[in-house]
């Protein structure tokens, strides 16, 4: 499977989770490097790190060390890992913010799952420069409907989109205000990537 392959690729030995893919990774780390799993939602999670110490590590890190690994979808062969290291998080996120630059009272949807790149930057934008988050239940990021709702309740001002989902957005606006009123005059900025953006899509969300 894409998790076992991961594992065995990184040789990840310590695993953070919860307990719904407890069992589903104690059966993979028979076959991999893991040596331990952390399920954050266990009442024993504490006792497990009793023995660890609560200073802060000396540690000699720079903008080189790598801050995170991720793997493209896989779709021409085996998933490749993606090394990101702290300088490039860093320099994306500054160049956002210098070229659409965020206000104390923005709100970023974050809904994108944590194995797709654009979920660092909903994460991290916002934190870096004091504007808001609104995270979306797991898994709504399919629906569009219940995207329209979040950004309605909770005025959000920017999200992102892959354009194939901003097309069922689109769907959702127009079969939605037939019945229905809704509020988005607080969206202000729509990012799209991961594939070929529609001149007609652009057109559509604009009216």
């Amino acid at each position: 499977t894409r998790i076992e392959y991961a594992f065995r690729d990184t040789g990840a030995k310590i695993v953070l989770t919860n307990s719904i893919y407890a069992d589903r990774l104690e059966a993979l780390s028979l076959k991999s490097a893991i040596r331990e799993i952390l399920c954050i939602d266990s009442s024993d999670l504490q006792s497990k790190l009793s023995h660890v110490s609560c200073n802060n590590p000396d540690t000699a890190t720079d903008s080189d060390n790598l801050a995170y690994v991720i793997y493209t979808s896989g779709t021409t062969g085996n998933p490749k890992g993606v090394m990101v290291a702290h300088k490039a998080v860093v320099n994306r996120i500054i160049w956002m913010n210098t070229k659409y630059p965020l206000g104390l009272k923005d709100k970023i949807l974050h809904k994108t799952p944590f194995t797709f790149d654009v979920s660092v930057w909903e994460l991290l934008w916002a934190n870096w420069y004091g504007a808001s988050i609104v995270i979306a239940k797991d898994k709504s990021h399919k629906d569009a409907s219940s995207i329209l709702n979040l950004i309605s309740k909770h005025q959000v001002s920017i999200c992102h989109f892959v354009p194939a989902a901003l097309d069922s957005f689109i769907t959702i606006i127009k079969e939605t205000s037939t019945k229905n009123k809704i509020d988005l005059s607080s969206l202000d900025k729509m990012f799209c990537s991961g594939e070929a953006l529609k001149l007609q899509s652009v057109k559509d969300i604009k009216h």
